[in-house]
């Protein structure tokens, strides 16, 4: 008998350990419920928080007079097809001037060239030869130095401007930061590019001063290509009539 209650099972330890498993579970649940609850009332009271700054910010944003090239709203799509279709323009009006110079530099460079060694034969074999190679001197070299000024990478043009309006209108790194300036360190630099990153107005007033140097340059750069086509056009012309006038004469 004593062998046959030594095999029987204890059902009664198993059950009460199976409760108290039971009621630890929901303990913990509890727990973990009421640390939920306190953890979404801490978030809503942060958001909350956190609303009330921006509005607050909105409101003084909204009570200060605006920038120049600043707005409320993000600039529009059209803006942004604006500036990239006027950089694509200036980028082209560059090229173009450079292969115009290119032009002129070739051009005048062969006049001046043939002008000069055939000068003695044309003096000998033309009555006014001496003056006709001596106008296609003249004329062709003046154009070919308008040229390649048009031609020449003029920093100190677009510095210049910078220094005589750019720096007095604008005196912060910030506000003409287009270029590297010479002066400039790094950390200036890096500071100055955080402070464009996040003011719209400094990124379009940025933007549009850069544009307003490149087309001053432009303007530069054709008035002397201007020059330089003028001085070849009036040589030849100068020299043809020349030369017919002596070859009537000669005639006569």
């Amino acid at each position: 008998m004593e062998e046959i209650d030594r095999k029987k099972p204890n059902l009664g330890s198993d059950v009460s350990s199976e409760e108290l498993g039971k009621k630890e579970m929901k303990a913990a649940a509890k727990v973990e419920k009421k640390a939920a609850k306190e953890k979404q009332k801490q978030q809503k009271k942060e958001f909350e928080k956190w609303l009330t700054e921006k509005e607050h910010e909105a409101s003084v944003d909204a009570s200060r007079p605006l920038r120049l090239y600043e707005s409320k709203k993000e600039p529009r799509k059209a803006l942004a097809t604006f500036f990239r279709n006027q950089n694509k323009m200036m980028v082209s009006s560059i090229a173009i001037a450079d292969r115009k110079a290119m032009i002129m530099i070739r051009l005048n460079s062969l006049i001046v060239s043939i002008a000069m060694i055939s000068y003695r034969s044309m003096n000998e074999g033309i009555t006014l030869g001496w003056l006709i190679g001596l106008i296609l001197i003249i004329g062709a070299g003046l154009a070919l130095i308008f040229a390649v000024l048009a031609a020449k990478p003029n920093n100190n043009f677009l510095r210049k401007l910078e220094k005589d309006e750019i720096f007095p209108a604008y005196p912060n790194l910030e506000e003409r930061n287009f270029w590297v300036p010479a002066d400039a360190t790094l950390q200036e630099y890096e500071d100055s590019m955080d402070k464009v990153v996040r003011s719209q107005e400094l990124q379009i007033g940025n933007q549009v001063r850069f544009a307003y140097m490149i087309e001053k340059r432009l303007i530069a750069k054709y008035r002397l290509l201007d020059f330089a086509y003028n001085l070849f056009l009036a040589s030849l012309i100068v020299a043809t009539i020349v030369f017919i006038l002596d070859v009537i004469l000669h005639v006569l």
